[in-house]
C-alpha cells in the first residue's frame, strides 16, 4: 500500500510541492526499512546478530513510521483539494 500510495501521488499534478515531496520520503523511507526487516528475517540473520533487540528494533521502526505517515498522511489530505489521485494516495 505504501508504494501504490507513493505512485498515486508522483503522477498526479501537485499543487503544494512540500507537501507531497515529504509524503513521497516517508512512504519510501518507510517501504526501504520494512524491506530491509523483511530480508532480514528471510535470511535468519537475527540469529546471527544477537548484539540487537529485533523486536524492540522493529517495535520502535514501526511506531515512527506510523506516525510519520500519520502527519504525512494528513499533510497531504488536506492539501489535496479535488484532485483524485492524491486524495487516494493520502
Amino acid at each position: 500500500s505504501l508504494l501504490i500510495g507513493f505512485i498515486c501521488v508522483n503522477t498526479s499534478a501537485w499543487t503544494d510541492y512540500s507537501a507531497y515531496s515529504y509524503f513521497q520520503i516517508v512512504t519510501m523511507c518507510d517501504l526501504v526499512m520494512i524491506l530491509f526487516f523483511y530480508i532480514i528475517h528471510i535470511f535468519r540473520i537475527y540469529r546471527k546478530l544477537t548484539c540487537v533487540s529485533w523486536p524492540l528494533a522493529e517495535f520502535l521502526h514501526y511506531l515512527i513510521g506510523t506516525i510519520l505517515l500519520l502527519i504525512a498522511s494528513i499533510v497531504a489530505a488536506s492539501r489535496s483539494y479535488n484532485f483524485s489521485g492524491l486524495v487516494a494516495g493520502a
